[in-house]
């Protein structure tokens, strides 16, 4: 009987004690897993306050681009003529603004490696914008036949997508190569909107 009762006490002892290592460890885990779900929330607030500051961003861009605002306003007929002057008009006004923001930004580098790097991402795009002219023809032209001939069926659409085209590609590489000048907040835009609206009210005549 005295063995049976030690027996039993020790599977008692041994019971209790695996519940509180399990305890401890179901504790432990918890406290884990708070500590976890803390960081989660930290990295969602920052995650949150990053996004607004993109969008801040975004939107003082879009405010103080001269470009955009000033081709936002230019009020044309709606044929396929006026639409590509304007538009080709704003990519020549953005592919000179890029230029002109890569000769800053390579004099305020000192290093000839990295100026050098510059040019190299303007032959890049230049390289883009040439393979762009033959594929922004696509939705309105006949692609069962090669690029010279098929410009012939594209019509005068073409040069809208054309510019449309150069338009975003030199937007978009003005925005990544401002993004890394060094004194970027004091950038001066060289577009004169005055000069423009003379050359656009030229062309529209």
């Amino acid at each position: 009987m005295k063995k049976v009762i030690c027996a039993l006490s020790l599977f008692l002892l041994l019971s209790a004690c695996g519940r509180e290592e399990e305890d401890s460890q179901l504790a432990a885990l918890q406290a884990e897993n708070a500590i976890y779900q803390e960081k989660i929330t930290v990295l969602e607030a920052e995650n949150a306050s990053l996004c607004d500051q993109l969008k801040e961003l975004q939107n003082a861009s879009e405010e103080t681009d001269p470009i955009t605002r000033f081709y936002g306003m230019v009020e044309y007929d709606g044929s396929t003529v006026s639409m590509n002057t304007v538009a080709d008009s704003q990519a020549d006004a953005w592919e000179a603004e890029t230029r002109h923001l890569a000769e800053e930004l390579k004099a305020q580098l000192p290093l000839q490696e990295d100026r050098e790097l510059v040019d190299a991402y303007l032959y890049a795009v230049e390289e883009q914008v040439a393979r762009m002219d033959v594929m922004a023809v696509y939705p309105v032209s006949d692609v069962s036949i090669p690029y010279p001939e098929r410009l012939n069926s594209s019509g005068t659409l073409r040069g809208v997508l054309w510019a449309g085209s150069r338009i975003k590609l030199w937007k978009d590489t003005f925005d990544q190569l401002r993004s890394v000048l060094p004194d970027y907040p004091n950038y001066t835009y060289l577009f004169d909107a005055g000069k423009a609206q003379t050359e656009l009210a030229e062309a529209l005549q």
